[in-house]
C-alpha cells in the first residue's frame, strides 16, 4: 500500500509531509496515520498506543505547525498560498496504511477492500498475521484464511466490535440488536452500511 494523491497533494508531497510530521511528533510517541488536503485545510490524523489524549494532540499540533512553518510549506505548491492546519486522533475505527499499522492490530476485526486485477472485493474478518509483504485474514462467517499482499489492499480499517453484555470478549458481533432496545426498529443492514461507507 502506498500513499495516494490527496486532493491537491502529490504523492511526493504526502511523503515529505509525513517525514516532517513523524520527526516533529516522535518525542510524543505519535506517528502520522492519515494526511490529506481539502478545501484549504491540511488534515493530519495521529495515532499511538494508547490513543493520544487532547493534551498530547494539542502539543503535537504546535510542534507540527512549527516544523511546517520552518520552510517546508513553501516547497509544496498546494500549501504555498496558505492553509489551515487540523490535527486529530482517529476514532474507534482506525485506517491501516502501513505494515506497522497492520502489525499493531493483529487479532482485531478488520474491514478490507481488496483489488485483484479488475475484480474488487469487500470483506471482513480477523487479522491473523501481518508480515512484511502480506497479511492473513480469517474471513468472517467462514473457516477460510485468505492472504493478500499490501499492494492488493486498497482500503483497510479496524472494525469496532460492540462488547457482549455477557462479558465474552471473543464473541464477535457488530451489534447485539436485542440488547439495544432503543434501536429495535433498525436492522443489522443499517449498521453494516456504517462500516462500509
Amino acid at each position: 500500500m502506498g500513499n495516494n494523491t490527496k486532493r491537491g497533494l502529490r504523492a511526493e508531497d504526502i511523503d515529505r509531509i509525513s517525514e516532517e510530521v513523524s520527526a516533529a511528533v516522535a518525542s510524543l510517541g505519535l506517528e502520522p496515520l492519515e494526511i490529506e488536503f481539502r478545501s484549504g485545510s491540511l488534515r493530519i490524523a495521529l495515532d499511538s498506543d494508547p490513543t493520544p489524549d487532547l493534551e498530547t494532540i494539542t502539543s503535537a499540533s504546535r510542534l507540527i505547525a512549527e516544523r511546517l512553518e520552518a520552510g517546508i510549506d513553501d516547497l509544496i505548491p498546494a500549501l504555498s498560498s496558505g492553509y489551515e492546519l487540523e490535527v486529530s486522533s482517529p476514532g474507534l475505527e482506525r485506517l491501516l496504511k502501513r505494515p506497522e499499522h497492520f502489525k499493531r492490530y493483529v487479532g482485531s476485526k478488520v474491514a478490507l477492500t481488496v483489488r485483484n486485477g479488475a475484480k474488487t472485493t469487500k470483506l471482513k474478518g480477523k487479522l491473523v498475521e501481518a508480515g512484511t509483504v502480506e497479511i492473513a485474514v480469517l474471513v468472517e462467517g467462514t473457516k477460510d484464511l485468505e492472504r493478500f499482499s499490501y499492494g492488493e489492499v486498497e482500503v483497510a480499517r479496524t472494525v469496532f466490535v460492540w462488547p457482549s453484555a455477557k462479558g465474552q470478549p471473543d464473541q464477535v458481533a457488530d451489534v447485539v440488536l436485542d440488547e439495544l432496545g432503543e434501536f429495535e426498529d433498525l436492522d443489522e443492514a443499517y449498521f453494516e452500511d456504517q462500516f462500509d461507507n
